[in-house]
């Protein structure tokens, strides 16, 4: 598969920088290898990174453009983050929860999943949903009261299909 991992920019430096900018580029280097990892593995013909990390608590997150048999689709790229105990068992968990979640994802809130590995690290392809509640304007109390509805909605469904959600905050709400 076709990979861009959009790092084209030269990284900035004098040599009073060069330890920050050799860290820098070690992680893009990082970067561009677990993305061309993951793109070899998914089942996208491409993979585009449009936009640079995003970190959150349990994720970095890439806006992506996959393409498959000719259509384009604006994705998150979700690279888990593992814990330095117990990785077995957390990959193990991933992956059970990950299976659940593919037959929860019907409802018309809750994130689809489109693709999702173990290798190089756990990972998932989500549906883009660009602005989430932590970027929002403040909404009216009947709006959000329609928006907890819809948010408990979600979870209810989740549960029924044995999911827990652990990272429910309004960067992770849409």
């Amino acid at each position: 598969p076709e990979t861009d991992t959009g790092d084209d920019e030269e990284s900035p430096g004098t040599d009073d920088e060069s330890d920050e900018v050799g860290e820098l580029e070690g992680q893009m280097a990082e970067q561009r290898t677990e993305v061309s990892s993951i793109a070899s593995r998914s089942k996208f013909n491409t993979l585009h990174i449009l936009a640079s990390r995003h970190r959150d608590r349990y994720a970095d997150i890439y806006e992506a453009l996959v393409g498959q048999g000719g259509e384009k689709l604006a994705v998150a790229l979700r690279l888990l983050r593992r814990p330095d105990s117990n990785r077995l068992a957390f990959e193990k968990r991933v992956k059970s929860e990950l299976r659940r979640w593919e037959a929860a994802d019907s409802h018309p809130n809750l994130v689809s999943v489109f693709d999702w590995g173990g290798e190089p690290r756990p990972w998932l392809v989500t549906m883009f949903t660009g602005e989430t509640l932590l970027e929002a304007d403040r909404s009216s109390p009947q709006r959000a009261l329609a928006e907890a509805a819809d948010l408990a909605s979600a979870v209810a469904r989740l549960h029924q299909n044995g999911v827990i959600h652990g990272g429910i905050d309004p960067g992770n709400v849409s």
